[in-house]
C-alpha cells in the first residue's frame, strides 16, 4: 500500500494531472487534495463509502476554508508588486508562504488518509470521482474530470 502523500506528490509531478487538477480547483472551485484522495482510495482499492465521503468534504471544507485556501491567496498575492517592498524580500516571504501551503495540503492528506482503512469493492473511478465533486459545491465538470482521469492513468 502506498501512502497518500506519496501517491499525491507521484500524481503531482506529472505536469498533465497538475494541469487537470488546477482547471478544477480554479474554474470549478474544486479541493485538490480531496481529488487527490479519491483518486487514492480507487487506486488502492480501500473502502471509501458515503460516510467517508462526507466526512472527509467536511474535514476539507474547515481546512480549506480557514488554512490552506488563505494561504494560497496570500501566495498568490505575494506574486505583484508592492510598492515600498524589496522584490526579493516579496519573493522570500511568498516562498516561505507556498511552503505553508504545501505543508497544509499534506497535513489534509494524512487526515483524510486516516479515514480509509479497508479494503472494499472496486469503484467506477470517473463516478467516484464525479460523485465527490458534486458532493463538494454541486458541479460536476464532465470534461475536466475526463481530463484528470486520463492524466492520473484511470
Amino acid at each position: 500500500m502506498t501512502g497518500l502523500w506519496a501517491y499525491a506528490v507521484a500524481l503531482w509531478e506529472k505536469p498533465a494531472v497538475r494541469g487537470a487538477a488546477l482547471v478544477l480547483q480554479d474554474r470549478f472551485g474544486q479541493c485538490v487534495p480531496l481529488l487527490l484522495w479519491r483518486l487514492w482510495t480507487i487506486n488502492e482499492g480501500l473502502s471509501a463509502e458515503d460516510g467517508h465521503v462526507g466526512t472527509a468534504i467536511e474535514i476539507a471544507r474547515g481546512w480549506e476554508g480557514d488554512v490552506a485556501g488563505p494561504l494560497r491567496t496570500a501566495r498568490e498575492r505575494l506574486r505583484a508588486p508592492r510598492p515600498g517592498f524589496a522584490v526579493d524580500d516579496r519573493l522570500r516571504l511568498k516562498d516561505r508562504v507556498g511552503d505553508a501551503a504545501t505543508e497544509a495540503e499534506r497535513l489534509l492528506l494524512q487526515a483524510l488518509e486516516g479515514l480509509t482503512s479497508r479494503r472494499g469493492p472496486p469503484d467506477d473511478v470517473y463516478e467516484a470521482v464525479a460523485n465527490l465533486c458534486r458532493a463538494w459545491n454541486g458541479l460536476t465538470p464532465e470534461a475536466d474530470i475526463s481530463a484528470l482521469l486520463a492524466a492520473a492513468g484511470g
